[in-house]
């Protein structure tokens, strides 16, 4: 039996459930990204080809990372900006392009 993480137990996951639904973004990343092994060129690739962005990619990972953290209990810690990180990260892409291979 897996111990509760006290950073991101059922607090954390209820919290992060909360802003995610508060943004109304929950549902923009169920299902539409499969990031199940997903490689940094795919990511590259499907930025260029306009098929997601950062954003939504951070809400489909946030979104499996709250679906299996009760069973794994792998987090320590959750950056609760990653979203608004996100999303800047986006506006600077399309102003200037990627900053390297992993943007």
């Amino acid at each position: 039996m897996a111990k509760s993480n006290p950073s991101i137990g059922m607090l954390g996951s209820t919290m992060l459930r909360a802003a995610l639904v508060l943004l109304g973004l929950l549902a923009l990343a169920s299902g539409d990204i499969d990031v199940v092994e997903l490689t940094a060129t795919q990511v590259q690739e499907a930025y260029e080809q306009g098929e997601y962005t950062a954003e939504e990619l951070t809400l489909a990972f946030l979104e499996r990372i709250e679906k299996y953290e009760p069973v794994y209990n792998a987090f320590v810690y959750l950056n609760p900006d990653a979203v608004v990180t996100a999303r800047a990260l986006d506006e600077e892409y399309a102003a200037s392009g990627p900053r390297g291979p992993l943007h």
